[in-house]
């Protein structure tokens, strides 16, 4: 351990509280992915379905790229022999953070998009809470955030220069067969550098995603009350497909299958139930 990265978790871990592990616990959720893929699917339910697409298809070359750097230094994650106090534990290695990757592109990408300056200092804050909660929390070094700084914000600026060109595309005319094996394949890298499980949500919005465009299926909101209820149908079906999940200790394959028709719920499921229930409205009142 260098040893500016001891005297991160010596002035860091100095103001730890029982209060304060679960603010940092709290906050280290902003840097993970499961949370983003709900904010993908909010934003999706919003009837902005190639935005989330592009939201996703960044997360997926975070997580990537991400977890083969990881592989590639395999650096073992901060142990509490080293007078670290350790909340959190993970199997993973340590460098990049993969959390301090994800709020970088996350956070970073949206924020130029919004191209409002109180908004990416906004931002930029939580990116750097995510990356001192890390540290906090005992599963990182101050130089795995630093490096995990440094991917996120390559791949939000990838993500800014391809963003114009990806709203461009029309996906209803025409299915890319190039872009679906791109996007196949990166789901396939992700459960070799990420695991199995993890992959089958991306697995399954991506084939959603896809399968609603060879349908013609999409969201269209009417008004603020019927976005609340769209809103409310697909977090009562993630509810009941990922509570299992977490609840059990399930196989990494049973994981997957879960994941994989949560992912696919929010892509293809949900359009598909309001499409119907519009249906059977419109019969009755006939």
């Amino acid at each position: 351990m260098m040893l500016v990265d001891q005297i991160a978790f010596d002035l860091i871990q100095s103001i730890s509280s029982p209060i304060m592990d679960q603010a940092m616990q709290f906050i280290s959720l902003l840097g993970n992915a499961v949370f983003w893929l709900i904010v993908i699917a909010v934003i999706y339910w919003s009837g902005r379905k190639k935005e989330s697409l592009f939201l996703s298809l960044g997360l997926t070359l975070n997580l990537i790229v991400t977890g083969f750097f990881k592989e590639l230094i395999a650096r073992p994650r901060p142990s509490e022999l080293d007078s670290i106090r350790v909340l959190e534990k993970s199997d993973s290695f340590s460098m990049p953070s993969g959390h301090a990757s994800v709020a970088a592109t996350m956070f970073g990408f949206n924020a130029v998009k919004a191209k409002n300056f109180l908004v990416g200092i906004f931002a930029a804050i939580l990116i750097v809470l995510v990356m001192i909660s890390r540290i906090y929390l005992g599963v990182h070094y101050l130089s795995d955030v630093l490096a995990g700084l440094i991917v996120g914000l390559i791949i939000a600026l990838v993500m800014i220069r391809l963003y114009p060109k990806f709203m461009k595309i029309d996906f209803s005319k025409k299915i890319d067969l190039r872009l679906f094996a791109m996007i196949l394949i990166a789901s396939l890298a992700i459960a070799f550098v990420q695991g199995l499980w993890i992959s089958g949500i991306f697995f399954g919005f991506f084939a959603g995603y896809f399968y609603s465009e060879a349908h013609k299926l999409s969201l269209k909101i009417k008004n603020e009350k019927h976005h609340l209820k769209v809103q409310s149908l697909g977090f009562i079906g993630l509810m009941i497909l990922i509570v299992p999940v977490v609840l059990s200790g399930t196989t990494d394959l049973t994981k997957f299958f879960f994941l994989f028709a949560a992912g696919f719920w929010i892509s293809y499921g949900v359009p598909f139930v309001v499409m119907k229930t519009k249906v059977i409205e419109q019969k009755l009142l006939w």
